[in-house]
């Protein structure tokens, strides 16, 4: 993944969390309960920048004021050390088949 993907990515991560996180505050507004947010990161040979991506993440996820939010990587046939990474991170984790 070039660097220059992987920060158009990262912005576009921020963005929909502040959107969710709008949305979030008017249908807590109405009295509707969203208990928890679930965020999949997928990542294929990702060691380098996945410490980054979950952070950048966990930023974006500070807006949503309390919600818990829960990060599970899916490291699909790496052949790095993604998933030490992952675990690193104290992110949940699935490795596919070769990981």
């Amino acid at each position: 993944m070039a660097a220059g993907s992987f920060t158009a990515d990262i912005t576009a991560i921020r963005e929909r969390a502040a959107q969710l996180a709008s949305r979030c505050d008017r249908l807590l507004a109405r009295g509707r309960l969203i208990r928890c947010v679930g965020v999949i990161v997928p990542a294929h040979n990702e060691q380098d920048l996945l410490a980054s991506c979950l952070a950048s993440v966990r930023r974006a996820a500070q807006a949503l004021r309390g919600i818990p939010v829960h990060l599970i990587v899916v490291a699909d046939a790496c052949r790095d050390r993604t998933v030490q990474a992952a675990r690193r991170e104290r992110a949940r984790y699935c490795a596919g088949p070769g990981t």
